[in-house]
């Protein structure tokens, strides 16, 4: 499973959510986990064609991608930007998976998740705002020439950012799907479903169908 997570999280928590994650898993089945830090020279300075054809290569052979939203949280009832969004490397690894029908799930461990369930009670414009109001193009990278890279290879395929901000938009509106339903916000849920969430795949208990 490729992890693709911010540098800023604590690695605690970004185990945790990891964790979490795994309970959805079979018991018996083995998972490997690749994770930069441990898996890739951190001094490395890939190239375009490294970015265009060796890493969305590798994105497809894993098959399956995890973000992790970490810090994703209430601030005086108003929600904070999404960390995962903000990050350039993170929309490059989604944007590989989606491109390469890989897998993606994107989790939270149980910090964030109760952070989100009460912004959802008590201020879910600001949830929304969050879901629906973020620009990619506003994703900053440590190197800016890696920031340089990737936005060449997002805005050159078919859709470029409005595509990917679209994909991206609609694998969050589902966790906060899921979210509403176990909360039985009904309203609100309705509210997303006109912003073009996906209801489809979840069911009567709020869980992924």
């Amino acid at each position: 499973i490729f992890v693709s997570h911010c540098w800023q999280y604590r690695f605690e928590d970004l185990v945790s959510a990891l964790e979490q994650d795994i309970g959805g898993h079979e018991n018996n089945e083995v998972l490997y986990f690749w994770i930069d830090c441990f898996s890739a020279n951190q001094h490395f300075k890939p190239s375009n064609e490294w970015f265009s054809t060796n890493f969305r290569r590798c994105i497809s052979k894993i098959g399956r991608v995890v973000g992790v939203i970490s810090s994703w949280k209430t601030n005086m009832q108003a929600w904070e930007k999404i960390c995962l969004v903000t990050r350039a490397w993170c929309v490059w690894e989604i944007f590989c998976a989606i491109d390469t029908n890989a897998e993606l799930r994107l989790v939270m461990r149980e910090g964030p998740r109760e952070s989100l369930k009460y912004a959802l009670r008590t201020n879910f414009q600001s949830v929304l705002d969050s879901v629906c109001g973020f620009d990619i193009k506003e994703a900053k990278s440590t190197f800016a020439d890696d920031r340089i890279k990737i936005f060449d290879q997002i805005e050159n395929h078919a859709g470029g950012f409005d595509k990917l901000t679209q994909l991206i938009s609609s694998c969050l509106k589902k966790i906060v799907v899921i979210t509403l339903a176990q909360l039985g916000k009904w309203e609100s849920l309705l509210t997303l479903i006109h912003q073009g969430a996906d209801v489809h795949a979840v069911d009567e208990n709020g869980e992924t169908a």
